[in-house]
């Protein structure tokens, strides 16, 4: 995984410092977010050549408002 971008998008704070410890570990390069409007604002960003490069989004499927099923 080493260089691989991997944004990871959880409503639950601890899945995500468990997330990104664990894909730290395999060389990734993680960024993470809260919130489906938040993942959807630093992909968009990421297209645009203004945010962090972006390979792979991890998105849970239930979160309150946009979910991995609406992101």
């Amino acid at each position: 995984m080493g260089g691989l971008g991997v944004l990871v998008v959880d409503d639950t704070g601890v899945n995500l410092v468990v997330a990104r410890r664990t894909l730290s570990r395999c060389g990734a390069a993680v960024a993470t977010a809260g919130s489906g409007e938040d993942a959807v604002r630093r992909v968009k960003a990421a297209m645009g050549g203004a945010g962090e490069a972006l390979d792979v989004v991890l998105m849970d499927l239930q979160m309150p408002g946009m979910d991995g099923r609406c992101g």
